[in-house]
């Protein structure tokens, strides 16, 4: 049983950044719209959640036999 290959983390770990992001702007949106604070580290963890499963399950680890 070989590591799991440190791109593939690395990947995901900047899908989850860019989700987070993408989640933050999203949030912010939602913020000036309804005027409530809470829907920022909503759509932030949405956001990361979503885009770390999409590119967890899009990329291939290469390091397996």
């Amino acid at each position: 049983m070989k590591r799991k290959s440190p791109q593939r983390t690395r990947r995901i770990h900047a899908g989850l950044f860019i989700g987070g992001l993408v989640g933050f702007f999203l949030g912010l949106a939602a913020y000036y719209m309804a005027n409530n604070l809470f829907f920022i580290p909503l759509f932030i963890v949405i956001g990361a959640l979503m885009a770390g499963v999409t590119t967890a399950f899009t990329t291939t680890d290469y390091d397996m036999d």
